[in-house]
């Protein structure tokens, strides 16, 4: 089979590039694949674009999109003409990017026969603007199939659209990663650690999980790494809450995009693995974490619970509650469950693999 994806890749960072490329090496075993990337993907008031020039280019992609530049749009439909796909694959990210999509679909359908298909990190974004609604049903009604990762998108974009076809699939581990770097504010941790990692937005719940360490911390010495680029300026109120917490000793505040070859050193340190998100649909945190085998504690949003067993790999506790979040880290700590949840872990994951998804998203 032939198959283009159009979707970011590096140099840009984060957790949907990580995706794209881990999908592309999947693909490439049995299809021939054509990427097709942006040079400019969103404009600011949308999306501060994430590229590191530190981090070479995708091998074989082609970086020609524009959202401000519609000749740009018209080369990668001309692109993928030539190439002649039977699949195009569009990783869908946020309705606001539609006026640039649409046109750019309405392109891919007039120039190929290929089948489109919007891959589905989140139906609808977790920051909520009046335009998510019929811009999704606009794009969504340019996309012959799509594929969802947890259960409330399924039931979210049968709403936005009833006749599109639905696959249900799931977050894929990221396993990619090996211990390679060991970053020095690891070097003197001891005892019990729980990491957060990840870009740090509001909706992920972070000043929820302070106020838990804050109540953890009169019944256990815990230390919490949090790990991550911070956004919305968030990290001033949460250097502001640590400090007059007094938890400085029994916080590492890592405030920065954590490049690859030094993510499993983090997890390899953690005993646990915290999600405290507000909202959300799912999360490529926890398949990163359970491809390192690590429990998780994490909140009853979107489709955490499908993936993370509450009292086998883990704990699920209610959303905006910190007496709750408290309560699982000191039952996972007292209970000595790190061992025993582990275990359940390396069982669990085997649902999670590469060639299932493809499998899935590939399907008649």
């Amino acid at each position: 089979m032939r198959i283009t994806l159009v979707g970011t890749v590096p140099p840009y960072k984060g957790g949907i590039s990580e995706f794209n490329t881990r999908l592309i090496k999947e693909l490439q075993k049995e299809h021939e694949v054509q990427i097709i990337s942006w040079k400019q993907h969103y404009p600011s008031v949308v999306m501060k674009e994430q590229t590191d020039k530190n981090i070479p280019p995708l091998e074989g992609a082609q970086f020609v999109l524009s959202y401000k530049n519609p000749f740009t749009w018209n080369k990668a439909a001309n692109l993928a003409k030539a190439f002649k796909p039977d699949v195009i694959i569009i990783p869908w990210l946020t309705p606001l990017a539609t006026p640039t999509y649409a046109p750019l679909l309405k392109l891919m359908k007039t120039k190929t026969n290929a089948k489109l298909i919007a891959l589905c990190h989140n139906v609808l974004p977790h920051k909520k603007t009046v335009m998510d609604k019929p811009f999704s049903k606009i794009f969504f009604s340019l996309i012959d199939e799509a594929i969802v990762h947890c259960e409330q998108d399924k039931e979210v974009l049968m709403k936005l659209n009833s006749k599109i076809k639905i696959k249900k699939g799931f977050h894929p581990l990221y396993d990619k990663y090996i211990l390679d770097k060991k970053p020095a504010v690891l070097n003197n941790l001891k005892g019990n650690v729980m990491l957060f990692f990840g870009f740090i937005r509001p909706y992920k719940g972070v000043f929820y999980l302070l106020d838990a360490l804050y109540e953890v911390l009169k019944q256990l010495d815990v230390h919490l790494l949090l790990v991550g680029e911070a956004w919305d300026g968030v990290e001033h109120d949460i250097i502001h809450i640590i400090k007059e917490s007094g938890m400085e000793k029994h916080v590492t505040f890592v405030m920065d995009y954590v490049p690859n070859e030094e993510v499993a050193a983090y997890f390899d340190r953690a005993d646990v693995v915290v999600l405290p998100y507000t909202s959300g649909t799912q999360s490529g945190i926890i398949q990163t974490a359970y491809y390192f085998d690590k429990p998780v504690i994490c909140t009853n949003v979107g489709g955490f619970s499908e993936v993370v067993k509450d009292g086998k790999t883990g704990y699920v506790v209610a959303p905006r509650n910190e007496k709750a979040l408290a309560e699982a880290i000191i039952k996972f700590y007292k209970g000595n469950k790190k061992k025993e949840f582990s275990s359940n872990v390396k069982k669990e994951k085997v649902k999670y693999g590469w060639d299932t998804y493809v499998e899935i998203l590939l399907s008649k």
